[in-house]
């Protein structure tokens, strides 16, 4: 006999996305499913990125929120502050990055 394979509907993996809450024994009643099953698909699923903060709680912002799109002729333009952040942020990881070791000050001669 053939080995059945169970999947999951798209309202069942959307369901499990929404109730974080929720253990995957819990889920598994709710829904008739194997909770192995859940398990597999919550490690699947991305953990949301927590946005990076400065020291007072304030959000820092990424380049991409400040592109503006237009879904309708797919038209994405880059404004003067997305350019700002990017540009900030290509200085601070240039040196960092690539460079850390091959870096060093000019030799002056005094004379």
């Amino acid at each position: 006999m053939a080995k059945k394979t169970i999947k999951l509907t798209s309202i069942e993996a959307f369901y499990i996305e929404h109730n974080p809450d929720k253990s995957p024994e819990q889920l598994a009643l709710e829904i008739k499913k194997p909770a192995d099953l859940i398990r597999k698909h919550l490690k699947k699923i991305k953990p949301k990125e927590t946005p990076q903060v400065t020291e007072d709680g304030i959000p820092i912002p990424k380049a991409g929120d400040f592109f503006v799109r237009n879904k309708r002729y797919g038209v994405t333009v880059m404004t003067k502050q997305a350019a700002e952040i990017s540009d900030e942020h290509r200085r601070s990881n240039a040196i960092k990055q690539n460079q850390s070791g091959f870096i060093r000050p000019a030799k002056r001669e005094d004379a």
